[in-house]
């Protein structure tokens, strides 16, 4: 499709091209062919998260498992949001540490931590399944992390996720490895927010203090971390 622009990061830096540049013989960024960059542009597309190049203090925010609270702030369209979904997937899924965000673009890499559950929460249910999902895990990890639940996948016991009362993605990876990715709603009650122990919780927007104590309760019981990243706070 002609003037369609393509937009990918590729070992440091972002690179920006167009069909009409993949036929140019002289078109060779970062010495790729047009026929190599477009089958890197291939992968990309479908693991965007294995390619993530982070800015400014996004890497520093998700590299972070020291701390049990982490927050980030700054003014709109500053990559926050990004920022909280890579936080999340990096934590949620069993990474490759070959991955070029590990080996080039400021991610350190961590085991994968076992059996726990994740609570990603925002103000409604509507909203969760725009950001987290939709935007978020969907569109960040291959089929093989998602398999039935991932919007492509084609073959017998496709499913999707009920957006209603307290949603779950169940994910096995294998025995040892499994995660329970809960949504929560700020707009619930906060004995919603108060039924599990969650491993990490991703806050977005700002919820309200009553949503935080239930949540943080549940943290210290757990022994886990919270993360939140509320994008309409601005330092």
């Amino acid at each position: 499709m002609a003037g369609v622009t393509y937009k990918m990061p590729l070992h440091g830096e972002w690179v920006t091209f167009t069909e009409e540049d993949l036929r140019n013989l002289d078109f060779k960024p970062q010495g790729l062919t047009g026929e190599a960059l477009w089958a890197e542009y291939e992968k990309y597309c479908d693991n965007r998260l294995a390619y993530f190049l982070g800015h400014g203090q996004q890497c520093e925010f998700i590299n972070d498992r020291e701390h049990k609270l982490t927050i980030l702030t700054a003014g709109n369209r500053n990559g926050k949001t990004q920022a909280g979904l890579i936080w999340d997937c990096v934590r949620i899924f069993p990474c490759d540490p070959d991955w070029m965000c590990f080996k080039e673009h400021g991610l350190k890499w961590y085991p994968h931590d076992g059996v726990f559950n994740v609570l990603l929460a925002s103000y409604s249910f509507d909203h969760c399944r725009s950001l987290f999902w939709d935007d978020g895990l969907a569109e960040l990890v291959p089929m093989e992390f998602l398999r039935e639940y991932h919007p492509e996948y084609e073959g017998k016991g496709k499913k999707s996720i009920s957006w209603t009362n307290r949603p779950i993605l169940p994910l096995k990876f294998d025995r040892h490895h499994k995660v329970n990715v809960r949504f929560g709603a700020y707009n619930q009650s906060q004995s919603q927010f108060e039924g599990f122990e969650y491993k990490y919780v991703h806050s977005d927007e700002q919820a309200p203090p009553n949503i935080i104590t239930g949540i943080f309760e549940r943290g210290r019981a757990a022994g886990g971390m919270q993360s939140l990243s509320p994008p309409r706070l601005t330092v």
